[in-house]
């Protein structure tokens, strides 16, 4: 983000936003903690948001986790969130 910054400048209007962020599943962090580690420098730097990687698990292999970051929603008929769901709330709420 800092080198972001310093190549648009701020206050000129430009507006910076995470394409994709998310964790890897490394046990450096959870994925509420990345979440919440992004979300933060994302504030800090005044970018206007982002999209978490990944809203679904697409697959069986998807699911099982490895080597994919924890994804918000579970595979299913019904709805069912993952625990990132909640970090991804609580960074955007006001």
């Amino acid at each position: 983000m800092r080198y972001t910054m310093s190549t648009i400048g701020a206050g000129n209007g430009a507006r910076v936003i995470a394409i994709e962020y998310g964790d890897f599943p490394d046990g450096a962090a959870t994925p509420e903690q990345a979440v919440a580690g992004v979300t933060s420098v994302m504030r800090k730097y005044g970018a206007d948001g982002g999209a978490y990687w990944t809203w679904v698990e697409t697959d069986n292999t998807y699911e099982a986790g490895l080597p994919f970051a924890e994804a918000v929603l579970k595979r299913g008929a019904t709805l069912q969130f993952n625990s990132v769901k909640d970090a991804i709330v609580k960074a955007y709420a006001p």
